[in-house]
């Protein structure tokens, strides 16, 4: 058991360690009131405890011990001393640790180390042990020691040690490629492609970095095209307009300006026509085509891929291109995709677009898709304040609690933000139709506030609680009281 504890305490996050030393009057106070003391037989544990107390010279004594154990767990604790305010403590701590590092041939005791290490490097005197892992690491970048922090499951030890090599130009040409389109990290991934489109310039490895655009980072595409634009390689800059990622497709055209090359909107067009198109075919198209584009774009939201139905969206909402109400009512009924659901929607409120209500109120029904009944609810609570209070009433009690806490939501939000709201026409029928369901639902606070904004008479609810008082009835029925002014 005290192996598996040990196993546990080395492995521990710095944070832990961390708050445990803050929480050192807590262990004080809630523990022995005897002095603490380090004892002949006291478990590395134990002593791990015992050298995070206020007593200096327990710290101290417990630190002596801890340098003399073989065990990793000893290792984290050492470093947090390393770091103490007490100059006794802080500089045994370090000659111990010097020790083990002089003695760690296969970096287990740096690996262990090193992510307290870190953790530490913003205290006054915490900088020290970091710069001795950067130091090991740029002294011996093909060692055990490398292979085990840069595939350390702490991520900020893994993006300091790639950094430290990165600085040290330890990786090559054909390392940091490597990295930059495998690595978990989308930091490590850019700093490697970054340093990898340096060394593709020096060399003139154009082939090198048209790999890097196929990465599935953006930033990494980016640095890229930087290097082909070093290497002036026209192709493959015009290659990526019609990329998926707006930055790239931005970087694309800048460099292409300063070439001469501006007729940009043409490349999407072509493509389109072509029915080669993707979604950063009309994206692209939004960014630099005109109105008149919209003819091209209408038809593509009927096409196979949703993402393209999105983007066709988004391009005629940037685009300020007509489409008819009923096209994309249409898709907030039947389109199977929900994010071309919630876009239409958000087209429909972009141009504020008068819809009928009641043909939302249909899409409102129970049997409708979740999706397509969000939209409508979204678009009627939008018309004004009364249809928001009229919809989120009428909802409260819907057999989707995900659209009953919805609309519980809009309704203390909607009286909220704006009070004194008289309803007329078909909002206030339908609060008045469904205004009673409050009772059961709200708190009575906001019930009273529900009625006192919308200016409805309240009468007794069928379905309330007969045991719960009104609030008018039992203000009056106490004796002596009279009606307020």
């Amino acid at each position: 058991m005290l192996a598996e504890v040990e196993a546990v305490v080395a492995a521990a996050d710095p944070r832990f360690w961390l708050f445990l030393e803050r929480a050192r009057d807590w262990l004080f106070w809630h523990g022995s009131q005897e002095p603490a003391r380090v004892e002949d037989g006291d478990t590395v544990p134990s002593l791990a405890v015992k050298a995070l107390l206020a007593d200096g010279r327990v710290r101290e004594r417990a630190v002596d011990v801890l340098a003399a154990s073989s065990s990793l767990a000893a290792v984290p604790v050492l470093v947090l001393r390393a770091a103490d305010w007490v100059p006794q403590v802080r500089d045994k701590a370090r000659e111990a640790i010097a020790g083990l590092l002089a003695a760690d041939p296969d970096g287990a005791v740096l690996s262990t180390a090193a992510p307290m290490a870190l953790a530490l490097a913003g205290r006054l005197d915490g900088r020290w042990l970091a710069d001795v892992v950067a130091d090991r690491l740029a002294a011996d970048p093909a060692g055990p020691i490398v292979d085990r922090l840069l595939g350390s499951s702490d991520i900020k030890l893994r993006r300091m040690a790639h950094q430290v090599l990165l600085d040290a130009g330890k990786f090559s040409l054909e390392q940091a490629v490597r990295i930059a389109l495998t690595d978990r990290d989308v930091v490590i991934r850019s700093r490697c492609a970054e340093r990898a489109s340096r060394l593709a310039v020096d060399a003139s490895a154009a082939p090198t970095m048209r790999r890097l655009v196929a990465s599935r980072t953006p930033t990494v595409r980016v640095e890229a095209l930087i290097a082909l634009d070093c290497l002036d390689d026209v192709e493959s800059l015009r290659a990526v307009l019609s990329d998926s990622s707006a930055l790239v497709r931005g970087t694309a055209r800048f460099y292409l300006r300063r070439r001469g090359v501006t007729e940009f909107a043409d490349v999407h067009r072509r493509l389109i026509e072509a029915d080669a198109v993707t979604p950063g075919a009309v994206a692209g198209l939004a960014e630099v085509g005109t109105g008149a584009d919209a003819e091209l774009l209408l038809p593509l939201l009927s096409h196979a891929r949703a993402r393209v139905r999105v983007e066709t969206l988004r391009a005629l909402i940037k685009l300020s291109a007509p489409v008819e109400a009923a096209t994309l009512l249409d898709l907030i009924e039947n389109d199977p995709s929900l994010a071309v659901t919630r876009q239409a929607a958000e087209a429909i409120l972009h141009r504020g677009t008068a819809i009928d209500p009641d043909r939302l109120l249909g899409l409102l029904a129970p049997t409708r898709r979740a999706q397509t009944r969000v939209a409508a609810w979204q678009l009627l609570t939008s018309r004004d304040g009364a249809w928001c209070l009229a919809v989120n009433v009428m909802l409260l009690d819907d057999p989707d609690e995900a659209m009953a806490h919805r609309a519980r939501a809009g309704l203390v939000a909607a009286m909220r933000q704006q009070l004194y709201v008289k309803p007329a026409g078909q909002a206030k029928d339908i609060l008045a139709a469904h205004i009673a369901k409050a009772d059961d639902v709200l708190p009575p606070g906001e019930v009273r506030l529900l009625y006192f904004i919308t200016g409805i008479v309240r009468t007794p609810s069928p379905t309330a609680d007969a045991s719960r008082p009104r609030w008018r009835s039992a203000f009056r029925s106490r004796p002596g009281r009279t009606s307020p002014r």
